[in-house]
């Protein structure tokens, strides 16, 4: 097996078979399905795999806040991107509770908090 490392060490693409220009031959790890499945979280140390549990969390934290952001995009930009006529026709309870929830999909990617959608929206 090669594998293609960052600078650090972390496993940036692998080849099971063949071989891969500027890849370094490594033993195959003793459970292959994981690493196939979370190989990003794998380091080369000494010539070995080693899964680090503190990288697949950051890269889990990176994936959800991404979703998070997708969601954003399509959940909220779209209602607040309406033009003057349409928030001309809220009421002033509905400004308000449509700035509390614009808010709260700004501060989602750190809160890790997916607001509710306002009732009448």
């Amino acid at each position: 097996m090669q594998v293609l490392c960052d600078e650090k060490g972390y496993v940036q693409s692998f080849a099971l078979i063949g071989t891969l220009v500027d890849g370094i031959d490594i033993p195959e790890p003793a459970d292959i399905d994981h690493f196939t499945e979370h190989f990003q979280a794998y380091r080369v140390r000494d010539g070995d795999l080693c899964f680090e549990e503190e990288k697949e969390q950051a890269l889990q934290n990176k994936a959800a806040i991404a979703t998070i952001r997708e969601q954003r995009e399509k959940d909220c930009f779209p209602v607040i991107n309406r033009g003057p006529l349409w928030y001309e026709r809220l009421t002033e309870k509905q400004k308000s509770e449509l700035k509390t929830w614009y808010q709260a999909w700004l501060d989602a990617p750190n809160t890790g908090v997916i607001p509710d959608t306002p009732a009448w929206l």
